[in-house]
């Protein structure tokens, strides 16, 4: 009885259960239509979730509000003929484009010519004014890293740099990456190109010499005989004694009138900031020091004395400089291979007799003459400032700038604001990249298409308006800027028709050092610059050449000894050879 009373009791416990959740689910349960609305909302819902996530880490994803980026810029002219008139860094395509395709507005604080920009940016950084995006120097890239100024840009990188520009870096082994980071961080986007590219050449007014009846140097004594006959025949034939020998600007160190190319002649290797060379032990040493670069001090200080160097050289700029070419007072430059775009271009619209011819540089023995170049090539870097809104949206600029430059039919994503003559102007942008053998690669494709008059295999904007350019120049539009354009990039025996000549001859000395600014390089490197420029610059005016000798002996015991030990505990690990 007692069995049967618990039996009846399960049973009762066992249906009043099952009651209460059929219960439940009745209470829970939808109509197939009610079903079939959450399971949409539901994927709406995802889906929604989905694209915002993309969209927040597309590359050339369009912001919902306006960003503004804050820049600065120091202005060259185009060097695209069809540029239009008037255009600036202010007014450019390349402002609307990114507001078409990102809704980034980039807002100029101040622009001022290209020649003072150094001047003025660094006043813009001592006063605090930093502008949320810029290019910069490896000087003042160590310096703004130091007062910790900048954006870390690691997972910016990683999460927005198109894959394009990662390739780029990686068919460099990704060491201008490396040359940017510190601590483990990325803090600047290198703008890095072909070390080649600074190949030093001689640039000289061929109508000179057949007016003189010279022919083209093949040593640095027969490059002396030219400048005096420059200095004396009057070259130009005005009547005037006006006309100088050789351009040099006071810094001594630019792409164009600098003492490099000559001093290269003399086996010494001047540069800025520094060149470390293999030593004769297979250390590294300091280029300036050396024996070398006496004998080319000498060698300037005799131009000097002899009236073949402007006079007041030493209070003269690139800006002064580039005025006295421009207004064909000067007849010889060392320079790279794109000074027939800028300055070369403008004497010769002042001058359309004007026949600038390119040579490699001469040596003063009869060894030939190698031109420094790095083993890394990083001219600068893309920074962004540690107080952006949005640092992500600089990589984004740069991405688009990099398909319109590099990548196929840009055209169909942006119409004709990519091209020159709707103010296109590739180097106004604050910030963008280079593909590093783009020079390289614009030279054999763009001669190929001019050789088959079919432009169908060029690739990029570029590619095309310089092939437009040249089409011009060779169809007979002989301005400065159609020169300019395809002398420095086209035709054979030009700038980079030069480069690569000198390029595969092998006459090269590479700078092994491209590590980042050494603690002492960062605490005395200045102050060391600063002695080492009055010094040369006091010797090439006459100074004893005993001067030399007192200076290699100050930079030692005041930081370079110091430096020197830096520079090789680096090279230990990071030899390339």
């Amino acid at each position: 009885m007692k069995k049967r009373r618990v039996v009846a009791m399960i049973m009762f416990i066992l249906i009043m259960t099952s009651v209460f959740f059929a219960g439940c689910k009745k209470e829970v349960s939808n109509t197939p239509e009610e079903t079939g609305k959450t399971e949409n909302q539901s994927q709406e819902t995802e889906k929604k979730a989905e694209e915002e996530a993309k969209k927040d880490t597309d590359p050339y994803g369009k912001y919902d509000e306006q960003v503004v980026l804050t820049a600065v810029g120091g202005v060259r002219p185009p060097e695209q003929p069809e540029v239009p008139a008037g255009t600036t860094p202010e007014n450019q395509s390349f402002i609307k484009i990114c507001e078409d395709t990102l809704n980034v507005t980039i807002e100029y604080l101040w622009t001022v010519p290209d020649e003072q920009f150094e001047q003025k940016f660094k006043l813009s950084l001592a006063s605090g004014d930093v502008p949320d995006i810029m290019k910069v120097s490896q000087q003042q890239f160590d310096e703004l890293i130091e007062a910790g100024a900048l954006a870390d840009l690691t997972d910016i990188y990683e999460t927005y740099a198109i894959p394009e520009m990662k390739a780029d870096y990686e068919g460099l082994d990704n060491v201008p990456l490396k040359a940017a980071t510190r601590d483990g961080k990325l803090y600047g986007m290198p703008y890095a190109v072909d070390p080649h590219q600074e190949i030093q050449l001689l640039w000289i007014r061929a109508d000179w010499l057949k007016k003189l009846n010279l022919d083209p140097p093949k040593t640095i004594e027969d490059l002396e005989k030219i400048a005096e006959a420059f200095v004396k025949n009057d070259p130009d034939g005005n009547g005037k004694d006006d006309t100088y020998g050789l351009g040099i600007a006071k810094d001594f160190y630019s792409g164009i009138a600098s003492i490099k190319g000559f001093a290269q002649g003399f086996h010494a290797y001047p540069a800025w900031p520094e060149a470390w060379i293999k030593g004769s032990d297979g250390t590294l040493v300091f280029s300036e020091i050396q024996p070398e670069m006496k004998e080319a001090l000498l060698g300037l200080q005799n131009m000097y004395q002899k009236g073949l160097i402007d006079r007041e050289f030493a209070t003269k700029d690139l800006g002064k400089v580039v005025e006295d070419i421009v207004a064909g007072k000067i007849g010889i430059v060392y320079g790279e291979w794109w000074v027939p775009a800028w300055p070369l271009n403008l004497n010769k619209d002042n001058e359309p007799e004007a026949d600038w011819k390119c040579y490699p540089i001469v040596s003063a023995d009869d060894k030939p003459a190698l031109t420094k170049v790095n083993r890394v090539n990083v001219p600068a870097y893309n920074v962004v400032s540690k107080n952006c809104k949005n640092p992500e949206a600089a990589m984004k600029v740069m991405n688009v700038y990099w398909d319109i430059l590099f990548n196929k039919d840009p055209e169909s994503r942006y119409g004709d604001l990519v091209k020159a003559e709707n103010g296109f102007v590739n180097h106004y942008p604050p910030i963008y990249n280079y593909m590093a053998m783009t020079q390289e690669n614009n030279y054999k494709l763009i001669n190929e298409a001019l050789k088959n008059n079919d432009p169908s295999t060029l690739i990029s904007s570029e590619q095309k308006n310089i092939y437009e350019s040249s089409q011009k120049y060779l169809g007979g539009d002989q301005s400065g800027s159609s020169w300019g354009f395809y002398f420095s990039r086209i035709e054979e025996n030009g700038g980079w028709g030069t480069t690569r000549k000198v390029r595969d001859a092998g006459h090269l000395m590479y700078n092994e050092y491209f590590g980042p600014a050494t603690p002492t390089q960062v605490e005395k490197g200045s102050t060391l610059e600063k002695m080492k420029v009055e010094t040369f610059t006091r010797i090439i005016m006459g100074a004893p050449i005993e001067e030399f000798d007192k200076f290699v002996t100050d930079w030692k015991k005041l930081g370079g000894d110091d430096i020197t030990a830096e520079v090789n505990e680096w090279y230990k690990d990071n030899k390339m050879n």
